[in-house]
């Protein structure tokens, strides 16, 4: 489990073989790993929602590559316009 501080006085974390318990803000929910064979942590999804609109593409169930190592976030071609819309806003 990957915990990112938010400011300094909070010390990021990384636990491996399990999670703490402290940084959990609800229930956590175990979810099995996807074709493992492919060597990714890739996740059936049932639904996914933006700021509470759920995504349309992902609607009747979806895949989705978790990957702690990247600040990147990549969606089919298809989907691209619907999460464009749903995740912009205004610059500060």
């Amino acid at each position: 489990a990957v915990f990112l501080g938010e400011h300094e006085a909070e010390v990021s974390e990384i636990t491996l073989g399990g999670y703490a318990p402290k940084h959990a803000q609800s229930r956590l929910a175990w979810n099995p790993v996807w074709q493992p064979q492919h060597g990714h942590w890739m996740l059936e999804v049932k639904s996914m929602s933006v700021d509470g609109k759920e995504v349309d593409y992902c609607r009747e169930g979806c895949r989705a590559v978790l990957d702690t190592g990247t600040s990147l976030l990549a969606v089919p071609t298809a989907a691209f316009p619907e999460f464009y819309e749903l995740l912009r806003h205004e610059a500060d």
